[in-house]
């Protein structure tokens, strides 16, 4: 797992200044942080316990569910909906530029790896590679060469 880096730690200290001290703060920066975990996982399953807690009543949870969503690329597919209308409806504008970027992240995410599967499909050169290789020893695919028609 990666380090959290120094953008994470000042939304952090922000959280920690923003809000008084109590359970709610607590709550808060648990969430958060259980949230910015999962997406830096990387593990496909956190989508969905990231897609519940979207609809979470503080903006700073919100905020550090949708990065995380982002961050998990094209597993939170079915996030998308959800995150442009928070993009587009969210009280909070922090919330709705993170949505914005995780939108477009998972939808890159989701472009590249149709990209590959595709590529990955696409056999090389005519299909002749595992014919060749299935061909007894010392003979290929090719047809039979006529030793009368030696000019062509």
């Amino acid at each position: 797992m990666r380090g959290f880096g120094w953008s994470f730690l000042a939304w952090a200290r922000a959280l920690l200044l923003r809000m008084p001290p109590g359970p709610e703060r607590d709550a808060a920066i648990a969430s958060s942080v259980a949230a910015v975990a999962l997406g830096h996982h990387g593990d496909p399953r956190a989508a969905a316990p990231l897609l519940d807690a979207l609809s979470h009543e503080l903006a700073d949870v919100r905020f550090a569910v949708v990065s995380a969503l982002g961050r998990l690329g094209a597993p939170a597919s079915g996030a998308l909906p959800h995150l442009r209308r928070l993009a587009q409806h969210d009280p909070d504008r922090r919330v709705q530029s993170a949505a914005a970027r995780a939108s477009g992240r998972i939808e890159e995410a989701v472009r590249r790896g149709s990209a590959e599967l595709v590529a990955a499909e696409t056999p090389q050169g005519r299909g002749t590679e595992l014919g060749a290789s299935l061909a007894p020893a010392g003979r290929g695919t090719e047809p039979e060469a006529d030793p009368t028609d030696w000019c062509s």
